[in-house]
């Protein structure tokens, strides 16, 4: 049996209402997890069916190991005791809805497919299609986007990505997926737009959007000179570099120029010298 903190052992015992638990990775999450699921099957007032339970995990590989581990723990409890009833709960493992979220999700809507008005046959869409369906919509919005009149603001995006329907279309897939990530994607997408439109209405370092913009810039400059510092020592070292060590010592040269442009001038200045 192994040493159960206080926190885990509240988390395997409660039985009375929901609860949320957050831990990090490596702490114990399935085997507590796993024997949750034992108490509830064994030692909760009432005791409660393992066919009852719903397990659901994000990989098949997590939802195998949790099937395991509550398999093992359940024949472990057979060996110490002769309740029939945990003796059926092993013969009843095979049944029980222990998965990945997208199978139950899937089982559930075959079980009610006439309600939901779904053929049956369907099956879930493997990660291949799903690519390939994703960037054929993302180029249907491109061109879709092109044929209308008032798309200024989309031929700018579109020449500033170098003219490309892919490059476009791989824009929207990444965008779409971040927003898919986030708790509040459309509330992020509106709060991003508002930041945006408020640092076009004043000078780039007054604006919060401005500020974060010139942090990165800064620090890409730093780590660009860091980089090639770093390249032009190695470079030294090695017989017939010395005209990719020049070229590296004058790319450096150029960063710190803009880096100092940037500092006394502005953002503005240092960028029209560099174009």
């Amino acid at each position: 049996m192994p040493e159960w903190t206080a926190e885990q052992r509240q988390a395997i015992r409660h039985d009375q209402g929901s609860l949320l638990v957050s831990a990090a990775a490596g702490s114990g999450k399935t085997s507590v997890l796993a024997e949750r699921c034992v108490h509830l099957v064994c030692d909760a007032h009432p005791r409660c069916g393992i066919d009852e339970l719903l397990v659901v995990t994000f990989t098949e590989a997590a939802a195998a190991e949790m099937k395991a581990r509550i398999t093992e723990a359940l024949q472990a409890r057979l060996t110490r005791t002769d309740d029939r009833y945990v003796a059926r709960q092993v013969a009843l493992i095979e049944h029980a809805r222990i998965g990945t979220l997208h199978s139950f999700c899937a089982w559930l809507v075959r079980r009610n497919f006439a309600q939901a008005g779904l053929d049956p046959d369907f099956r879930v869409l493997d990660e291949g299609e799903a690519a390939l369906l994703r960037r054929e919509t993302a180029l249907a919005i491109v061109r879709e986007w092109f044929d209308r009149r008032d798309n200024d603001g989309f031929r700018q995006l579109f020449d500033l990505l170098g003219n490309s329907e892919d490059a476009v279309a791989e824009m929207i897939i990444r965008g779409h997926a971040l927003l898919g990530s986030l708790a509040d994607g459309a509330g992020w997408l509106r709060r991003s737009v508002s930041a945006i439109e408020e640092a076009v209405q004043e000078p780039l370092r007054d604006s919060t959007l401005g500020q974060q913009y010139l942090q990165l810039v800064e620090q890409s400059i730093a780590d660009t000179e860091r980089d090639c510092q770093a390249a032009g020592a190695a470079l030294a070292r090695m017989r017939g570099f010395e005209g990719y060590a020049r070229y590296v010592a004058a790319l450096a040269g150029n960063a710190e120029q803009l880096r100092a442009r940037l500092a006394s001038e502005g953002y503005d200045a240092a960028r029209q010298a560099f174009r």
